[in-house]
C-alpha cells in the first residue's frame, strides 16, 4: 500500500518530468528563412566552384557545396538548441569579463 508520502515524491517526480518534456518541446527551431540561407550559401559556392573551370564536370564543387549546405544546417540548428545557446551566452560573458580585465 502506498504511503502519503510515497505519494507526494510520486507526484512531484511527475511534475518535474512534464515541465521539462514541456521545456523540451518548446524550444525553437530553425525557420524556411534559416534554411533558405544555407541554400543560397551552396549555390553561391556551387556558382564559384564551376566557374573556375567551365566546361569541366567538377564533382568536387557538387560535393563541396552539398557539405557546406550541411554545415549550415547543422548551425541552423545549433543556433536554435537551448543548451548551445546557454553555452554560447556563457562563453560571451567569460570573453567579456576578460576584455575588462585586460583594461
Amino acid at each position: 500500500m502506498m504511503r502519503a508520502n510515497d505519494m507526494g515524491v510520486l507526484l512531484r517526480s511527475g511534475f518535474a518530468f512534464l515541465l521539462s518534456t514541456l521545456a523540451c518541446a518548446a524550444a525553437a527551431s530553425p525557420t524556411d528563412s534559416d534554411y533558405k540561407a544555407c541554400h543560397k550559401r551552396g549555390v553561391f559556392g556551387l556558382h564559384h566552384c564551376l566557374d573556375q573551370a567551365p566546361g569541366l564536370d567538377q564533382p568536387a564543387c557538387w560535393n563541396e557545396a552539398h557539405a557546406a549546405v550541411e554545415r549550415c544546417y547543422a548551425e541552423a540548428r545549433d543556433a536554435h538548441d537551448p543548451a548551445k545557446l546557454t553555452e554560447r551566452q556563457r562563453a560571451a560573458e567569460a570573453a567579456e569579463r576578460a576584455r575588462k580585465n585586460r583594461k
